[in-house]
């Protein structure tokens, strides 16, 4: 059994799925600058809306003072912008 205290990861079965491509993965939490122009760092690219959702409340919450904005791709889903 490999033990992951020593840095060994273990084989993903063979009935795994595949990993979608970034360009694939439908939802991003992203910082913008503060007039919204000019996208500044991608924090999440997920394919699940809980896990994005997740990470959207963690960004606000770490940069209170950042225009935070969810996507699904073309569309923002919820924004939060500088205090």
């Amino acid at each position: 059994m490999p033990s992951l205290l020593f840095g060994d990861v273990p084989a993903r079965p063979a009935n795994a799925r595949p990993m979608p491509a970034i360009e694939n993965l439908l939802y991003a939490v992203e910082i913008w600058s503060d007039d919204g122009n000019h996208l500044i760092e991608i924090i999440a690219r997920v394919s699940h809306y809980e896990v994005a959702a997740a990470a959207y409340w963690a960004a606000t919450k770490a940069r209170p003072r950042s225009y935070v904005m969810l996507r699904n791709r073309a569309m923002g889903l919820r924004e939060r912008l500088p205090v």
